[in-house]
């Protein structure tokens, strides 16, 4: 962990002796948080470790007491079970112009594997991809799975998750995917890469799919749930909490070469050629949806065309980076 600390540190966030640095993590993930601290404090930079009670689920609000200190710093790494990279918390510290790094529910092997990677490289075609999806307006995804979803985006900017930290900005290391917001949509969405839950919590673990979750979407939300086991999962955590959560917020195309599916979304999301769709807040993307949750769900190999341009074949990527 000392190398991956190193690289966070060093590549990722490149902090000055100046900077006001907050490591905020939870009972679950304090030891992976640790090492990144120790680096900080070999080095010199200003940097405080917070241990909070984790939260209950990815987009819950931390404390008050935590979401004080948040604001209160200009660089925050997060090491937490559920991510709270999509909370008022977050989004207040980033109007701030606070750099973000958001880390939910990694594991120590999926940090060594995803994170000493060509940034350079991942970086450019992270913004190519940006740059496509704040030109379009329409987008088209169908999947072997059977995801058949039309989206409208329009009036959204695409977003940059490079792995490179800046002022006013998130990334979400392991990082690699550009994402934008999410206007409208309508169709059938099929989640077969992974899901949250995907780790211990009361309606159980979904995490790897085995059994296609199939969503039908109408004017924005998703109306029906069908599947198996884990679609009863998920129907059974939504139905407690508001009508938000069954908002479409996010899509997001994954550009790290490195990752791989392994059942924890935080990863999965980024591999390379899969697309992801969230459901819940989407606040954090310019939009109005204030939501208790934000769950990022994964398509393997999709087909998806930006207006009339196609950007993916089968999970392979149909445009030329120079």
């Amino acid at each position: 962990m000392k190398k991956v600390a190193k690289i966070i540190i060093e590549e990722c966030i490149q902090p000055s002796k100046t900077d006001n640095i907050l490591i905020v993590t939870d009972t679950i993930k304090k030891d992976l948080a640790k090492p990144i601290f120790e680096y900080c404090l070999k080095k010199n930079f200003n940097a405080n470790l917070m241990i909070m009670l984790p939260t209950k689920a990815d987009g819950q609000e931390p404390s008050f007491i935590v979401s004080k200190a948040i604001s209160s710093a200009n660089i925050v790494i997060a090491v937490t079970k559920w991510s709270i990279s999509h909370t008022k918390a977050v989004v207040k510290a980033r109007e701030k112009g606070a750099k973000i790094i958001s880390m939910p529910a990694v594991e120590e092997g999926m940090l060594k594997r995803c994170i000493p990677i060509d940034y350079a490289k991942m970086s450019k075609l992270t913004k190519c991809l940006a740059n496509l999806l704040t030109k379009a307006k329409k987008v088209y995804i169908i999947s072997p799975a059977g995801t058949n979803l039309f989206l409208n985006i329009g009036g959204f900017e695409g977003n940059i998750w490079d792995g490179i930290a800046e002022e006013g900005k998130i990334i979400n290391l392991p990082d690699g995917e550009a994402n934008i917001g999410i206007k409208n949509a309508d169709g059938i969405l099929v989640i077969d890469g992974s899901i949250p839950p995907d780790q211990k919590s009361k309606w159980g673990i979904i995490g790897k799919i085995k059994n296609p979750i199939k969503l039908i979407v109408k004017d924005g939300k998703v109306v029906k749930i069908e599947g198996k086991k884990e679609a009863k999962i998920l129907k059974k955590m939504l139905s407690e909490f508001d009508n938000s959560v069954y908002k479409l917020a996010e899509l997001g195309i994954g550009t790290n070469p490195k990752a791989k599916l392994t059942g924890n979304v935080t990863e999965d999301e980024k591999i390379l050629g899969t697309v992801h769709i969230a459901l819940g807040d989407n606040t954090s993307f310019g939009g109005k949806n204030v939501s208790p949750l934000h769950l990022d769900g994964v398509i393997l190999k999709p087909n998806l065309k930006l207006d009339r341009h196609t950007i993916l074949e089968d999970g392979i990527l149909e445009i030329g980076i120079k």
